[in-house]
């Protein structure tokens, strides 16, 4: 075994036992020996020495007396807890403690089902009788009774006194009379002028609204509308048109009047309540020379004859919009709408034909040659006949609607150019303009009947049925 070696060891050497003690300690490591460590102060150097074979047991030396008590360690974590013991007995039973406030209400059970009703009460007496309530819609008429028998006729009344003379204007032609700056007014009846009426410079256009009894005359050189009033024959009011106003028509159903101006290139509308301008407006661009115009009241279409760009403008009434421009022949002059079929009837100066429009597809149906320079064209509805006034060879062709042929052709006065149409008497009245006379042609046999001195250079017609 090891024993300690107490040697006093001198600073100087301090270093040296140590480094040979590590030597040792490595090398005793590898021989199974162990080193001891060396304590410094009195320095006890523990050294390895070889183990000899054990002693025997030397007696036992006294007890030395007890070393004094050393100071308290310090106290130990607390342990953990242990197991609960038994539960005792219960103890007696105490005295009741006071009455708790009442508890908050609970909430409200299910309704439970009704009863069974108990039986009806005495009926008490009537109360007071209430307001009337609104009166109920009328119930559907019930089917009607038996007609009764007719009652003895009563005795005849005494006749009343005659009433006024009435002031609607029938049977009126009126002839524009471009020379003498006036209309002619003929009783249709008496086939004789009754009234003269001063209007503008040249007037060349002229039409009338039989709803409201008003004529429109276009002055072509005053550029004004002559508004007639046919219950009195007087003006009653001058618009203002545009430039070269030369052709009018009327809508009966919206009562708007449109007049052609050819030198402005445009149209002039006016409401015939007010006798006022609404707009003017320019169908087609360029230079057109609108000379003629004419509108379909069923379907509020106006169809422009433009002179110089052979063609005829369609359009919309309501909106004043353009809906297409058709082709024509040479130098369209004058339009004349049949409502009935929808056909619309061109006059063309220079190609000596009338082109036939179809309103439903504004397409030429056909092309029908007349006589040399066409003026005006009349349209009678009642016998699908048209008639037109041919200038330079003084007569009238009347051309079949239904089979767009030239049936008839009449001799009138010289250079013819207007024609206006009564379908109710079937009368055809054509202005001779050097004969400054009216030629009046049957319909029905189509010749001449009578000749009416007019006012100079009679240029157009319009008549009120």
């Amino acid at each position: 075994m090891s024993r300690p070696i107490h040697r006093r060891k001198h600073g100087t050497k301090k270093k040296n036992v140590q480094k040979n003690l590590c030597n040792r300690k490595k090398r005793a490591s590898k021989k199974g020996f162990f080193c001891k460590k060396i304590v410094a102060r009195k320095q006890i150097i523990h050294v390895t020495i070889p183990q000899g074979a054990l002693g025997s047991v030397g007696p036992a030396g006294t007890v030395g007396q007890a070393g004094s008590v050393g100071a308290a360690g310090t106290v130990g974590s607390a342990g953990s807890v242990g197991f609960a013991g038994m539960v005792g007995a219960a103890g007696a039973v105490g005295n009741a403690g006071a009455v708790g406030a009442a508890g908050a209400v609970g909430a409200a059970g299910a309704v439970g089902s009704a009863g069974e009703v108990g039986a009806a009460g005495a009926v008490g007496t009537a109360g007071a009788v209430g307001a009337a309530g609104m009166v109920g819609s009328a119930g559907a008429e019930g089917p009607a009774g038996m007609v009764g028998l007719t009652g003895a006729t009563g005795a005849t009344g005494a006749t009343g006194a005659t009433g006024p003379a009435g002031t609607l204007s029938v049977n009126r032609i009126y002839v524009a009379n471009f020379n003498s700056n006036n209309v002619s007014v003929i009783d249709g009846l008496t086939n004789a002028v009754i009234a003269t009426i001063p209007v503008g410079v040249n007037p060349a256009g002229i039409d009338v609204n039989p709803l409201t009894n008003r004529i429109y005359v276009a002055n072509v050189n005053s550029n004004e509308v002559s508004v007639i009033d046919g219950s009195t024959n007087t003006v009653i009011a001058t618009l203002l048109a545009g430039d070269g106003s030369g052709d009018v028509t009327v809508n009966s159903a919206t009562n708007a009047i449109y007049t052609a101006n050819f030198n402005s290139n445009d149209i002039t509308e006016i409401e015939g309540l007010t006798n006022t301008v609404v707009t003017t407006f320019t169908p087609v661009g360029g230079n057109p020379f609108p000379t003629g115009i004419a509108v379909n009241p069923l379907t509020n279409r106006i169809y422009i004859a433009n002179f110089n760009s052979d063609i005829v403008t369609v359009v919309d009434g309501t909106t004043n919009t353009t809906i297409t421009s058709i082709p024509v022949g040479v130098n369209p002059f004058r339009v004349g709408v049949d409502p009935a079929t929808n056909l619309i009837y061109v006059s063309n100066f220079t190609s000596n034909f009338v082109s036939v429009i179809n309103g439903a597809t504004n397409v030429v149906v056909a092309n029908i040659p007349v006589g040399i320079t066409p003026g005006e064209v009349g349209v009678n509805s009642s016998t699908n006949a048209i008639y037109v006034p041919n200038r330079n060879t003084d007569n009238v062709s009347v051309i079949s609607g239904l089979t767009n042929t030239v049936i008839a052709t009449i001799s009138v006065g010289i250079n013819p150019n207007g024609v206006g149409v009564n379908p109710i008497t079937n009368r055809i009245y054509v202005t001779n303009q050097d004969d400054n006379n009216v030629s009046v042609i049957d319909g029905e046999t189509q010749t001449v009947i009578t000749t009416i001195p007019t006012g100079a250079r009679p240029f157009a017609v319009g008549v009120n049925p």
